[in-house]
């Protein structure tokens, strides 16, 4: 299955290989300092202490400084001291650290189909006005796939014949598109979208509801 991640300006999807978002076009920036390894960060450091006390020894007299060897060596070997230094560069690492280390938090609600159902089976006007033209996430488990010639569809259960819910994805939308293939009939899916209420069939009596314009988990 392919890996996917976050797109850093629209948070929408994205090929985890891909250095462009296909949604808003932006290039994916990387965080140098995010990938540079705590330890890393003290070779580094004392590199850069090595450099500058040669530098220094080079130049000055040690004398006429007052640089006392002494009181440096016993500083160094004072655990404090070391437990100070490590503490302030986990502090640099934390600063520096990428959002996509981060858990993912959507801004949308999450709801299960089933309690969807239950919402408009115990009052269907008022269930109407709390989730239609909604953004939502949504859980459920897939029934059935269907296909035309501009978008795929895929049916989830809703424990209903009186209820008819599906997720379309248009075909134009290569990433999702191609995503949906590893799924199978009785597989949980997870799909972050806007909810829409499509209408009803009168010879079945069937109420038809569907979520797009959103993106696969």
């Amino acid at each position: 299955m392919k890996e996917y991640k976050r797109c850093k300006f629209c948070s929408m999807e994205m090929d985890k290989s891909s250095i462009k978002c296909p949604h808003c076009k932006k290039v994916q920036t990387t965080n140098l300092f995010s990938k540079v390894k705590s330890e890393n960060i003290i070779v580094m450091a004392l590199v850069i202490v090595g450099i500058l006390t040669c530098f220094y020894y080079n130049t000055f007299n040690l004398k006429n400084l007052n640089f006392n060897l002494d009181s440096l060596t016993d500083k160094f070997n004072n655990s404090e001291f070391f437990q100070n230094a490590f503490d302030g560069l986990e502090n640099i690492d934390d600063f520096f650290s990428s959002d996509e280390d981060s858990d993912y938090e959507s801004a949308y609600d999450p709801y299960y189909v089933e309690d969807i159902i239950s919402d408009f089976e115990d009052d269907f006007d008022s269930a109407l006005d709390i989730y239609d033209n909604t953004d939502i996430d949504l859980t459920g488990n897939i029934t059935d796939f269907y296909e035309d010639d501009d978008s795929k569809y895929i049916y989830l259960d809703t424990g209903s014949d009186e209820y008819s819910l599906y997720i379309c994805i248009p075909k134009s939308d290569s990433e999702d598109i191609d995503y949906i293939d590893s799924y199978d009939i009785e597989d949980e899916i997870f799909y972050s979208g806007t909810f829409y209420y499509d209408g009803d069939d009168d010879s079945s009596g069937t109420h038809y509801f569907s979520i797009s314009d959103g993106y696969l988990e």
